[in-house]
């Protein structure tokens, strides 16, 4: 995938953000390679997407699992168009440790 190049695989994103729902699944860890790569410009609108259904699907694993690529991404509170959003997701994953 990180082959390909963006904008090139961009039509793949939205599915590979939601392999971050379990940072235990073939190609979730590959992933935050991949978004790494691509920067937090490109990256961050996919996963706050996954956060907002994981939101609504009150989904608390999930949410860990994509605050843990945030972690790994260095994406902070800032990097979110909706601030609340990632603050959600952040109190979730920290309420499970």
């Amino acid at each position: 995938m990180k082959e390909m190049g963006y904008p090139r695989n961009r039509k793949a994103l939205p599915k590979l953000a939601s392999l971050l729902q379990d940072r235990n699944w073939p190609g979730a860890l590959d992933t935050i390679e991949l978004f790494g790569i691509l920067g937090k410009t490109i990256s961050v609108p996919y996963i706050e997407k996954e956060c907002d259904e994981a939101i609504k699907c009150n989904e608390a694993d999930w949410l860990e699992h994509l605050y843990f690529a945030c972690e790994s991404l260095y994406i902070v509170k800032e990097d979110f168009h909706n601030p609340v959003t990632y603050l959600q997701m952040k109190k979730t994953a920290e309420d499970l440790y």
